[in-house]
Order: C-alpha cells, then structure tokens, then sequence
C-alpha cells in the first residue's frame, strides 16, 4: 500500500463516535496523548511499528495531536517534556510506535 501525501484531513476529531479512524493512545507522565489514523493506513501504521523505517508518520496521520482534553493540541513544552523533541513529526513516530491502538480493526493485532 503506497503512503504517497494526501491531504490531511483538519476535520477529523477524536473521542467522537464513528469517526471510522483508528485513535492511538499513548500516556507519558500524567499527560495523555492522542491522535488518529486512516484505516487505509492500517497495514503501513503496522509495518512501522515492526521496524519499517521507511514510513512517514506525518503520512499516516488525520488532524491534528491531541493532549488531554477533546481538541487540546499540546504545547512545544508538553511536547518536549514528553518526547525529548518539539517536532509534530517525531512525536507522531513515537506515539505510533509506542502507543495502543483503538476502533476499526486494530483490536485483532492486540495493540
């Protein structure tokens, strides 16, 4: 499956029922950070998290990071504290890579 660019859709808001994308959850400290994948990107959010390196998260991510509350974006300090870097970027990578999986079918891959 190719993960060539495509608009990121601005729209999409988590912690909403029937979003029909997959939310992956990641706590560090006291502070909870989400964010939310395409199905179409399943496969590809799978292959990155067993090592493709290839992948870019930014690719594979819907709207926005979220910390905390329902459309909280989190701040360069909170993003910093947590990840050791204040790029968007990177902290996606670790969140995918680190974080658990909910909704759609990611529940079979026990994430």
């Amino acid at each position: 499956m190719s993960t060539a660019p495509r608009a990121r859709n601005q729209n999409v808001v988590p912690n909403k029922e029937d979003t029909g994308m997959i939310e992956v959850h990641h706590k560090v400290g006291k502070l909870h950070f989400l964010l939310m994948v395409d199905p179409e990107y399943e496969k590809s959010l799978k292959k990155m998290r067993d090592g493709d390196t290839t992948i870019d998260p930014s690719q594979l991510m819907q709207g926005d990071l979220y910390v905390g509350k329902l459309g909280i974006r989190p701040s360069r300090q909170e993003r910093q504290n947590a990840y050791g870097t204040e790029d968007e970027k990177e902290c996606a990578r670790q969140i995918m890579m680190n974080g658990t999986f909910h909704g759609y079918k990611s529940e079979q891959h026990g994430h």
